[in-house]
């Protein structure tokens, strides 16, 4: 989980808001009881796509952005829309926060069981194309030499 460096750091969450996945895992256990309680008062009734920045008395360092993402059902449930929604929603929160720097988890075979080729080309896409004024340093986190060769 610790990005040495990153000012903002993004993690996604399904529908239901269960803490699902190592990463997840790992930022409730750093972040405690205060980050739960903050989810579960303001993303009532979240919709795939949406994007909360946890404000810093929640998580002052890194600064989290949370982005709502159903798993992956065969593409035909709109998921690649809400990957791409989702993606461009946590650089526009990072941009208002003013953060310069910000770590992404690369998606793909975990628990949101995206194709990690179609999750890269996505991501990748979205992040190379998106307008930037603050952000100076994106990094996509991978955790296998298969993922990150799909994602460079």
């Amino acid at each position: 989980m610790e990005q040495e460096g990153v000012e903002s750091l993004v993690f996604f969450m399904p529908e239901e808001l269960s803490w699902q996945g190592l990463l997840n895992a790992a930022i409730l256990v750093r972040f405690g009881p205060k980050l739960d309680e903050y989810i579960l008062d303001h993303a009532v009734k979240p919709k795939r796509g949406d994007v909360f920045l946890i404000p810093a008395d929640v998580s002052p360092y890194p600064r989290l952005i949370l982005g709502i993402l159903p798993k992956w059902d065969g593409g035909m449930d709109d998921e690649e829309r809400a990957l791409k929604k989702c993606l461009r929603g946590m650089i526009e929160k990072a941009e208002e926060a003013g953060v310069s720097s910000i770590a992404f988890p690369a998606l793909g075979m975990g628990n949101k069981d995206y194709p990690i080729r179609k999750a890269a080309r996505l991501t990748m896409g979205v992040l190379s194309s998106f307008p930037y004024k603050n952000l100076r340093e994106i990094r996509v986190v991978c955790k296998s030499p298969d993922m990150y060769d799909a994602y460079s």
